[in-house]
């Protein structure tokens, strides 16, 4: 069963394992991110919402004919990962809810913002923005432990 069989977009966020709305931008650096799976199935058994982060050197960022494409990796312990792959064998897949648009929100948090804008005062002019807006999710993918999600700014 390849990875595209395992990940299966749901119409409604109820039925989802993970509902992916937005992806925001930290200044600060993560010393100890979660892991992405256990944190999903620890906050979905309670209802409450699950924040997964990754450190910078796992996200790339690359323009193209479609815009900005930001491409991010979450690691995946080993442990985990056999979890994971007990859970998709098991022949339910793993589900996930993207709005039908397929538009997410880009924020970027005071740290970013800041950082930003310090670095326009010393280069003299507005070199860069840290606009929020919207980008288009293209794919959430699953391989050698780790998840990698793809969005474009546009």
């Amino acid at each position: 069963m390849n990875t595209k069989e395992k990940i299966k977009m749901v119409e409604k966020p109820e039925y989802a394992d993970m509902v992916i709305d937005h992806v925001q931008f930290h200044g600060a650096h993560f010393r100890k991110p979660k892991e992405w799976y256990p944190e999903l199935v620890y906050n979905s058994e309670k209802h409450q919402e699950a924040r997964i982060s990754t450190n910078m050197p796992n996200v790339n960022m690359g323009t193209s004919s479609d815009g900005l494409i930001i491409t991010a990796r979450f690691p995946l312990s080993k442990e985990n990962l056999e979890k994971y792959n007990m859970a998709t064998v098991s022949g339910k897949g793993f589900k996930i809810f993207v709005p039908e648009d397929k538009k997410i929100k880009i924020l970027f948090d005071q740290n970013v913002k800041e950082a930003v804008s310090a670095n326009n005062r010393r280069v003299g002019f507005e070199q860069y923005k840290a606009t929020e807006g919207y980008g288009e999710f293209i794919s959430l993918d699953i391989e050698n432990g780790e998840a990698i999600i793809k969005v474009a700014i546009r």
